[in-house]
């Protein structure tokens, strides 16, 4: 009966708290900016896990912060592949958003089916808060500075207390919001009826009729200026003032990076047909590439040199300067992700197999 009765207590204390395990962060919280991309990469190694990743965020060049499709959490070494500490298994059923919190050591994080937000301590290894939330959004988390996350719903924006999770301000929204994004100290508001809102903490700043979408995706650009893909339509904003800079029509777009020079934008179409674009001369160069089919997941690049990953697995490494195809990979079955990691990147197919490449 004693033996029972610990069985019972164990089980209910489970059941209250929906979590078990942690994830501490034994070493000092310095995210380092990621080295530059090999112009030849090769297989370092590859392990089977059991659980399809969701999001991985670099560390340094030997740790990265995973999150699975399964909401669980734990640290991987991304130079042999495994799992360093215990996991932490929150009972949210699935992680919508996670947004690192550098000078809090920690994460914030949403969850849709779960009906949750709430903040994980790394040096802590345990959650510091959480609190429901019904109508949260799939774009909805932003770190707004060290103080405050804002969260979205489908009719309100709800700024929080990093160390508490009470609530300091909301904005609401009678049109209904489709999306929340940030560049910097701004965060920006996607509206149903297509409308654009740009706010500085609590503050708004402007708006603009762009005709956005639940798809339409927030580009980070320059110090001065917004770039927003729509479609088959890239717009170049004044951050500070939402007036129209320029506006790119093509076919329809997989993603967009803008080149350090301050002038050239690189196109990517669904189709992983690229182009160079010049704000200054209206000039476009269009890359010739061989067609692989659908870009599957967002590419990665590194000064004059990124990667395409395409849905059959195939990996392309272009030079963006002249357009020259440098490498190509056939992991040999469809990828479900691709990350940088390290000094490399990391994938992982249909069948739950990771590799990394550097």
């Amino acid at each position: 009966m004693k033996y029972a009765t610990h069985f019972i207590f164990l089980f209910t204390a489970h059941w209250f708290y929906g979590c078990y395990g942690s994830v501490i962060l034994d070493t000092e919280w310095v995210r380092q900016p990621l080295g530059p991309l090999s112009q030849k990469p090769n297989l370092k190694w590859e392990e089977k896990f059991n659980e399809p990743f969701q999001d991985v965020f670099p560390i340094n060049d030997s740790i990265a912060l995973v999150f699975t499709h399964r909401s669980t959490a734990f640290i991987l070494n991304s130079l042999s592949g495994k799992p360093e500490g215990s996991k932490w298994h929150p009972n949210l059923r699935k992680f919508s958003n996670v947004k690192i919190h550098t000078t809090e050591d920690g994460f914030a994080f949403t969850s849709r089916k779960g009906e949750m937000v709430g903040f994980y301590d790394l040096n802590l290894g345990k959650q510091r808060w959480k609190r429901t939330e019904k109508g949260l959004i799939g774009s909805g988390l932003a770190i707004v500075n060290d103080s405050q996350v804002a969260i979205a719903t489908r009719n309100k924006v709800k700024f929080l207390s990093v160390d508490s999770g009470d609530l300091i301000t909301e904005w609401k929204y009678r049109q209904g919001i489709l999306s929340l994004q940030q560049d910097g100290k701004f965060l920006f508001v996607i509206q149903d009826n297509g409308i654009l809102q740009a706010l500085e903490i609590d503050k708004l700043i402007w708006e603009a009729d762009l005709g956005l979408t639940h798809e339409s995706k927030i580009i980070r650009g320059w110090d001065s200026r917004l770039v927003i893909v729509n479609g088959k339509i890239v717009f170049i904003l004044d951050k500070g003032t939402g007036n129209k800079i320029d506006e790119i029509k093509w076919e329809p777009i997989a993603d967009v990076f803008l080149l350090p020079n301050g002038d050239h934008i690189i196109l990517i179409s669904k189709n992983g047909d690229m182009i160079s674009f010049s704000q200054s001369s209206g000039e476009q160069k269009e890359f010739d590439l061989p067609v692989r089919g659908l870009v599957k997941h967002t590419l990665s690049y590194s000064g004059d040199f990124c990667i395409l990953p395409f849905a059959d697995g195939t990996l392309t490494g272009i030079n963006i300067k002249n357009g020259s195809l440098e490498w190509q990979i056939e992991t040999g079955k469809p990828i479900t992700g691709f990350w940088r990691v390290g000094k490399g990147f990391m994938t992982q197919d249909v069948k739950k197999m990771l590799r990394y490449y550097q």
